[in-house]
This record gives structure tokens, C-alpha cells and sequence, in this order.
């Protein structure tokens, strides 16, 4: 397998920063889990489109054969990764619970796809796979499916992928309102995109150059910035090739993880700073600042189990209206094409995958605007608990330690931020602790608690609609007026509305509580973890200072490390 040269080096310096904070007695942990989460990460290249859109040909012309399904059957489809391999297998992840089994078939057996197959994993001996390691191309299910899996997998991947190829259909000639939403969705990850019109060796040349082009303007006008929309004709494989060794590879491994590597040598960096001011004061000070972080300590776990209690009671009332109002006002704004989509015979089914994606694509938004602002409100409510230490942290050339960790805690609930840092470990242990695997999954991301709550809206929509769309013919049957049969059908899906924001505020509120409980805990942790960190570096000093035992060396081994880590962070 390729290295990729960022990934190295980024290894080279968190070994780097373990042997520092050896040296110096301090934790190794969170660099260890950092250290094991670079070596593992793979670079996901998810393609997506409408169903149709012509993404498995795309995919088969890369790889050189026509291995993936071109069924447009939304039963068998399945994200499905493209990995290099001499030996040819097929692997598939299954489903339990909360956790995944692994299972080894053979790549005929996954004709047949299991409900509980959350996606395939494909190990293919084909040279362009080989090329672009360690970059893993990714066939999505479409987007506009109205499946729970296909959300969950969708959902999983728009927090993974670090680069998108967004196909629209020659035919379609348009970007559609499904595929807006997906792409101001990936936008609102931070990712970046590549887009292309498939199809077009059936239409004319002059009208694929007419389609390339409102598409690009279309797309310019949703992110904002220049695009380039390229054509696919038969070969269409070659232009993936060209895209893929355009991308840079050794950026998004840069972008992935060079925060995450700051973030661990200003942690160690602020250790060694207290360890060489305790060292500097007498042993007194020094117990009284331990006093002083032990009582704080205190003060955080009774605030911790007073906000536990208080989330217990809360109903997230105004929380749970912006979310809930987010998903009317989005089916409001799009009442005319759902009307349209009704009127010129579109079923059941369409329009269920319809009212789907235009709900789920102003839920994720909208729910990770709620779970920002709990945790920010958590990180703010533990700041204000340390807020009579201030002196503390001062004497211990720490003045910015609260802060840090606020700004750090404050993250966990931004999906786009999460996703580029080491937070999830931390949000993980903490969860662990407390007995809350459940809700971890909640807050590690806001893409998964909006994976929770769409399904089930999913659901609560499918069950609305034989009752919209019964009234819907029904009207239709009629021989109404045009107009009379609008307003008719209008009526009908405005007058569901209600019904869906109640079902939805059931499923919210018990979401919302763990996700807040979650990240009470997760965030306690996170405070925790680092003052007692701070207490056992104040009393390694103070035993050197009681014991008068190489303090020079110490001071100087601290000094050297903090000239170090300075030296490494300009490295990164």
C-alpha cells in the first residue's frame, strides 16, 4: 500500500511528542490514540448522486470491468468502498446493534444483498485502485432514497469523506432540488467537491456543453464560488482518473489531522509551563494550588450531577421547536414542487423520497445548530465553575487553561469540527465511563443524532402519506380544475404538517436528553482529565522540591521540552 508522505511524518512527530512527554513525566495517552488514529485513517472518496445518475458505470469504467450493479432497484443497494488487493474478496460489515461484525465472502456472493448489510467492502487486483492509494473510492446508494439504511450509510459517510464526485444525469439537465440539499449538506462539512454530467454520449454535443454549463451555474450559485462541471462519455473512467491525481492527497491528510497534532502539543506544552512554575514557587503555594484544583474538582462533579438532573426534567422545548419548525418550514418552502410532483402522477413513493430529503437536509443543519449550542452552554457553565481559580491557573503560568478547554469541549457537538479532530476519543472514554454507549453515538457528531431523528421522521412520513396521497387522487379523480385540484392538494399535505411536527417532537425529546446527558458527561471528562493532569504535574514538583533532588535537571529537561514542542508545532 502507498504511503502517503504527510502520513509518515505526522507519525514521525507524535512519536516525537510521546518521547517529549516521557521524558518529562506527563501522559502519553492522548498522543498514543492520536499516534493510532493517523495510521488507521483512510482517505474516503464517496461518489453520489440521484438514483440513476450513473454512478456504478462511472465506477466500472475506473476499475475496468463491470463489477458493481447498474440496477436502479434501491432494495440492493448498498454503499459499496473499492480497495486494492492482489487477492480478490469480497467483505462485508453486518449490522449488530450498536456494534459490526466483519464477514469474508467471495465477490459472487454479493449479488444477493442482506437487509442488515450496512455496506460492502470490495478488495479488487485492478491498477487504477493501486494508483490512488491510500484514497478509497466509495459507491453511494442515491441520495434521494427514502430507506433508513441508505440514510444511515449516507449520513455515515458525509462525516468521513474528505472529497465528493457529484454526478448529475445528462438527461435530468438540471440540478435538482434533492441534489441542492446534498450538496449544501457536504458544504456544511467543510469537504470539498468535483462535479460532473454523466451520460452525455446520448445527447447532442452542443446540448451536453448547454447542460455542463447551467449545471456549473447552478452549483456556483449554491456554494458561492467558481466550479468546473466536466462531461462523462463512454470513457468515463479516464476523467476519474484525471480528477483523482488532480487531488491532493497529502492535503486532506494535512487537513484531517493538523489541528488534532496542535491541539496535543498545546496540551503537553501546558503541562510542562505548570510543572516548571510549580517548580519555581515553594512547596506551600504549591499544596495550597493542589487544594485549590481538588476543590474545583469537587465543584465540577456537583455541577456535572445538577445539570444530569436538570436535563432529566427538561422537555428542550425551544430546542425541539427549531427543529421541528425547521422541517415544516422546509416542506412550506417546497409545497410547490411536491404539488407539481403530485399533479403530473408522480407515486407514492416519489413523493415520499421527496418530503424525505427535503426534511432531512434542513434537520442535519438544524440539529447540529442545537447540539452546538449545548455544548457550548455545558463548556460555558464549567468555565463559570472555575471562574474564583483564575489566580490559580495565573501562578501556575496556565491564565488560559480554562479557556482551552472550553473551546475545545465546545466542539464536540459541531459535526464539521468533530470530524477533523481527536475529540471523538475523548467523547468516547468519557460516554464508556459513564455507561452511556447508547448516547456516545449522539455525541460525537451531530450528522448521527440527525441520523436518529431522520429515520424515524422518515417513518413518521411514509406513514402519513397513503393518507395524503389517497386524498390526493382522490381529488384528482375528480376531474377538478387545475387550479381547484392545486389548492385541493396543497390543503392536504399543509394539514400534515402538524401531525408530522407532533410525531417528530416525541422522537426528539428523548433524543435530546441523552444527547445531553452525553455530553455533560463527555465534557466533565474532558475538564476532569485535564486538572488532574495539572495536579499530578504540581505534585512531581513538589516531591522534587521536598526531596532537593535535581531540580536544575528537571528545570532544564522542561525548558528543553518547551523548546521542543515549540520547535515541532512550526513543523506541522
Amino acid at each position: 500500500m502507498v504511503t502517503l508522505k504527510t502520513k509518515e511524518q505526522y507519525i514521525r512527530i507524535v512519536d516525537e511528542i510521546i518521547k517529549i512527554a516521557a521524558s518529562v513525566e506527563c501522559s502519553t495517552e492522548n498522543a498514543e490514540s492520536l499516534k493510532q488514529t493517523i495510521k488507521d485513517r483512510e482517505l474516503l472518496v464517496p461518489v453520489v448522486g440521484e438514483f440513476s445518475a450513473g454512478k456504478s458505470s462511472f465506477l466500472n469504467s475506473f476499475i475496468g470491468r463491470s463489477l458493481l450493479s447498474v440496477s436502479p432497484n434501491p432494495e440492493t443497494a448498498r454503499a459499496t468502498e473499492l480497495r486494492y488487493s492482489m487477492e480478490e474478496y469480497a467483505e462485508i460489515v453486518v449490522e449488530k446493534g450498536e456494534s459490526f461484525d466483519y464477514k469474508r465472502i467471495s465477490i459472487e456472493g454479493i449479488g444477493k444483498v442482506e437487509k442488515d448489510w450496512r455496506c460492502i467492502r470490495l478488495y479488487l487486483n485492478s491498477e487504477n485502485l493501486k494508483k490512488i492509494e491510500p484514497m478509497v473510492m466509495v459507491d453511494m446508494p442515491g441520495f434521494d432514497s427514502p430507506r433508513d439504511d441508505h440514510n444511515k450509510a449516507i449520513a455515515s459517510y458525509l462525516n468521513r469523506g474528505v472529497h465528493y464526485v457529484i454526478l448529475t444525469d445528462a438527461k435530468s439537465g438540471t440540478v435538482t432540488a434533492s441534489m441542492k440539499r446534498q450538496i449544501q449538506d457536504i458544504q456544511s462539512m467543510g469537504r470539498t467537491c468535483s462535479f460532473f454530467v454523466s451520460k452525455a454520449n446520448l445527447l447532442s454535443e452542443q446540448s451536453v456543453k448547454d447542460i455542463c454549463q447551467e449545471v456549473q451555474d447552478q452549483v456556483e450559485d449554491i456554494l458561492g464560488e467558481s466550479v468546473e462541471v466536466k462531461p462523462l462519455y463512454r470513457d468515463a473512467g479516464a476523467e476519474l482518473k484525471k480528477l483523482i491525481d488532480s487531488i491532493d492527497p497529502e492535503q486532506l491528510f494535512s487537513k484531517v489531522f493538523k489541528d488534532a497534532i496542535l491541539q496535543v502539543v498545546d496540551e503537553l506544552n501546558s503541562i510542562v509551563a505548570t510543572k516548571i512554575a510549580a517548580l519555581k514557587i515553594d512547596r506551600e503555594k504549591n499544596k495550597s494550588a493542589i487544594r485549590d484544583m481538588q476543590e474545583a474538582l469537587d465543584k465540577l462533579q456537583r455541577k456535572r450531577d445538577r445539570m444530569i438532573a436538570e436535563a432529566k426534567n427538561s422537555h428542550f422545548e425551544d430546542d425541539i421547536d427549531a427543529i421541528t419548525s425547521a422541517a415544516g418550514n422546509a416542506i412550506h418552502a417546497d409545497l410547490d414542487q411536491l404539488i407539481d410532483m403530485a399533479m403530473h402522477g408522480a407515486g407514492g413513493d416519489a413523493i415520499s423520497q421527496e418530503m424525505n430529503a427535503i426534511v432531512k437536509s434542513a434537520v442535519i443543519p438544524a440539529v447540529n445548530d442545537v447540539t452546538k449550542g449545548i455544548t457550548e452552554k455545558i463548556s460555558t457553565n464549567f468555565q463559570m465553575e472555575l471562574r474564583a481559580y483564575q489566580n490559580t491557573f495565573s501562578l501556575l503560568d496556565n491564565p488560559e487553561f480554562v479557556a482551552k478547554i472550553g473551546v475545545a469541549a465546545s466542539q464536540l457537538g459541531d459535526m464539521a469540527k468533530v470530524a477533523f479532530n481527536n475529540m471523538a476519543n475523548v467523547a468516547q472514554k468519557a460516554a464508556s465511563k459513564a455507561g452511556l454507549q447508547t448516547a456516545y453515538k449522539t455525541v460525537v457528531g451531530a450528522v448521527a443524532i440527525a441520523t436518529d431523528i431522520i429515520c424515524p421522521l422518515a417513518e413518521i412520513v411514509i406513514l402519513l402519506l397513503p393518507e395524503i396521497i389517497s386524498a390526493i387522487t382522490s381529488y384528482i379523480s375528480k376531474r377538478n380544475q387545475e387550479q381547484e385540484q392545486r389548492e385541493n392538494i396543497r390543503s392536504q399535505i399543509l394539514n400534515a404538517i402538524p401531525r408530522l411536527k407532533r410525531d417528530l417532537r416525541s422522537k426528539l425529546e428523548p433524543e435530546l436528553k441523552a444527547q445531553n446527558e452525553a455530553a455533560i458527561n463527555a465534557i466533565s471528562e474532558q475538564f476532569n482529565e485535564r486538572i488532574n493532569s495539572l495536579v499530578a504535574s504540581i505534585q512531581k514538583a513538589n516531591e522534587t522540591l521536598e526531596n532537593n533532588a535535581d531540580v536544575v535537571e528537571k528545570m532544564q529537561k522542561l525548558e528543553s521540552a518547551k523548546v521542543e514542542l515549540n520547535q515541532i508545532k512550526n513543523k506541522i
